[in-house]
C-alpha cells in the first residue's frame, strides 16, 4: 500500500519511523519539528510536540517508552507511550558534558536488555546508554580505519550483541 499524509498530519521531510505493537506509525519529520503519529489504516491521529519544538531524526520504542533522537536539543527525548507525555531526556541537563553528552544524536536502536545505543554523527562515534538514560560506553572515534566513523547515522544490534553502524 502506498501512504500519503494530507491535512494536519501532512508530512514534509519524514525521515525515520517506528511501529508499536498496536500498529501506530511514529514518523520522525525534521522540517515539520514533530514526531506524527498514524494509526494503522494512514488516519493522522496526533503529534509529539509542537511544530518546530524540536528536530527529530530517529525513533525507537521500548515497552512503555517513545526515544526520540533530537538534533536541536542535543538529546534523546523520552516521552510514555501511553499518552506522548514528555518524561525525562538522555543525558540530562546536568550530564551532557564529556563523554555521554551528544552532539548531533542521528539514529537510536536497543539492544534485547533495552540498552540504547546512539549514533551521534557530531562526535564520530555511538553512546551506549541504559534506559534511565545513565552513560554506559562509548563505540568507535573520527577516522577511516576500522572502528572509526566519518559520519555514523543508522544504528543496529543483533540477538549476539554485535553492533552495526551505516556510516
Amino acid at each position: 500500500n502506498y501512504f500519503h499524509s494530507t491535512g494536519r498530519g501532512q508530512l514534509i521531510s519524514p525521515i525515520n519511523l517506528a511501529l508499536s505493537g498496536d500498529g501506530k506509525m511514529y514518523i520522525a519529520d525534521s522540517r515539520v519539528g514533530q514526531v506524527l503519529i498514524f494509526d494503522a489504516s494512514g488516519e493522522y491521529l496526533t503529534a509529539i510536540g509542537s511544530q518546530g519544538e524540536f528536530k527529530p531524526t530517529d525513533i525507537e520504542i521500548w515497552k512503555d517508552k517513545i526515544f526520540v533522537c533530537d538534533m536541536k536539543t542535543q538529546s534523546v527525548r523520552v516521552y510514555a507511550l501511553a499518552d506522548n507525555k514528555y518524561l525525562y531526556s538522555i543525558p540530562n541537563s546536568e550530564g551532557n558534558k564529556g563523554e555521554e553528552k551528544l552532539y548531533a544524536p542521528t539514529n537510536i536502536t536497543t539492544d534485547k536488555d533495552g540498552n540504547l545505543y546512539v549514533s551521534d554523527a557530531g562526535a564520530f562515534n555511538v553512546k551506549k546508554y541504559d534506559l534511565q538514560g545513565k552513560y554506559l560506553k562509548t563505540y568507535g572515534k573520527h577516522g577511516d580505519a576500522p572502528g572509526e566513523f566519518a559520519r555514523p547515522k543508522g544504528v543496529a544490534v543483533d540477538r549476539e550483541g554485535r553492533i552495526y553502524v551505516v556510516d
